[in-house]
């Protein structure tokens, strides 16, 4: 979730539920919209309306890191830094990296499996057709838009087929344009028309992720499982 005006925000918020909890190795990146986004979702309303949260601290904390900043600059971001962190200390639990080696010994032994999944018919189709037909151009940063579109279809036809791509902001929009582009351009080559859209088996990761949660509901198996569909 890099900030609250994604597709994402809005569709998680909608989950009727009576905690919400979020596990995170990069809680803040590059600047604090997208720590805005996760504190809003866990906490609705802590932080104020987006607005006020950039005046009350985006602001005054950005404007230190300027080359060149007065004193009473750091001052102000040092003070907004502090004012954050006490208002958001009880709803965050923090554990460093060298608090983890510390207690090693006492989360167990970490196993790993790596399971290949064959891609669904569909999703082959979809692929095959990408590579092979003329809708790849000579753009500039065509390469990185493909592979967008790949990933997509490694992860659902459906992102493909019944979704627009978000704008993820400014910087990107360019990129998105000619991912949107290729997309509209594959589907214009495919025949879709027996591609059930809400199908899971299109899917080889969905429909493993749905046989592996099912199993470990009938095995009375406690466990944290975490997806990420980016990867393929």
């Amino acid at each position: 979730m890099k900030n609250d005006r994604t597709k994402l925000f809005d569709s998680l918020c909608r989950i009727d539920c009576t905690h919400r909890i979020l596990m995170t190795g990069t809680l803040i990146q590059n600047n604090l919209t997208e720590f805005y986004a996760l504190m809003n979702f866990c906490c609705p309303n802590l932080l104020g309306e987006s607005g006020q949260f950039h005046e009350n601290f985006s602001m005054p904390i950005e404007r230190a890191r300027y080359r060149g900043a007065s004193a009473q600059l750091i001052k102000e971001s040092i003070e907004a830094s502090e004012r954050l962190k006490k208002l958001v200390s009880p709803f965050v639990l923090r554990r460093t990296k060298e608090m983890l080696k510390n207690s090693a010994s006492k989360l167990g032994t970490k196993h790993e499996l790596t399971v290949w999944l064959k891609i669904s018919a569909a999703q082959e189709y979809l692929y095959t057709n990408l590579i092979m037909s003329n809708v790849l151009g000579d753009e500039p940063g065509t390469p990185l838009a493909a592979s967008q579109v790949a990933r997509s279809i490694c992860n659902h036809p459906v992102m493909v087929i019944g979704s627009d791509f978000e704008q993820r902001g400014e910087s990107e929009e360019k990129k998105d344009a000619l991912t949107d582009i290729i997309r509209k351009g594959l589907l214009a080559v495919s025949n879709i028309e027996d591609i059930e859209v809400d199908d899971y088996s299109l899917s080889s990761k969905v429909a493993f992720t749905l046989y592996l949660v099912d199993r470990l509901i009938k095995e009375d198996i406690r466990s944290c499982y975490f997806l990420n569909l980016h990867e393929h």
